[in-house]
């Protein structure tokens, strides 16, 4: 999709619908529409201090470096913080399934985040 090196300041990339996101270099969100290719971005680029990018079937969420846990409404580039700020400093891996986020730590230990609470 796209021109050879189109995709080359790309960091982070989830698929939502059928919608991919991605946040770039430059800290800014994209919404490229897969059947068609079109992309847009997403409010400002606030996202330079991203560490992982996740997506539910309605919204988004990072970890940023500093350990916090945002949501992001996918129209409006819009974010908050959630939960206990700097809670996922130790962050190895996550994934989304349904209301929840599931991580693994450094220390091994497996979590589960109910998003909606």
């Amino acid at each position: 999709m796209g021109k050879p090196g189109s995709w080359a300041n790309t960091k982070f990339a989830v698929g939502s619908g059928s919608s991919l996101y991605t946040i770039e270099s430059s800290g800014a969100l994209y919404n490229t529409t897969a059947s068609t290719g079109t992309w847009t971005q997403i409010g400002k680029p606030d996202y330079g201090n991203t560490a992982f990018l996740f997506a539910s079937s309605s919204k988004l969420y990072t970890i940023e470096k500093s350990g916090t846990l945002y949501e992001i409404i996918p129209s409006t580039g819009s974010w908050k913080g959630i939960g206990t700020a700097g809670a996922w400093v130790n962050t190895m891996v996550g994934t989304v399934m349904g209301d929840a986020l599931y991580t693994i730590e450094k220390s091994g230990a497996l979590y589960k985040t109910t998003l909606s609470s």
